[in-house]
């Protein structure tokens, strides 16, 4: 089994995004494959999921400096 993680895919869900960094589908399609080619567990396709699996792999104190700048 693959867990895919992923930030904002340019399809018809999210039309009234106007982010010009949405992903191509195609791309997160070859992470897969890819990922599953090599007999990995979960795929990080983007910086921001990156980002968000490393803070989350930290004590939860981690996070409290930057919720306290929000």
């Amino acid at each position: 089994m693959l867990s895919a993680y992923f930030g904002p895919t340019d399809t018809p869900m999210q039309a009234d995004n106007p982010s010009p960094d949405k992903h191509k589908p195609a791309d997160v399609v070859a992470a897969v494959f890819d990922a599953l080619e090599a007999g990995e567990h979960e795929v990080l396709v983007d910086d921001m999921t990156k980002g968000v699996h490393a803070a989350l792999s930290q004590p939860v104190t981690a996070l409290y400096p930057a919720l306290a700048s929000r």
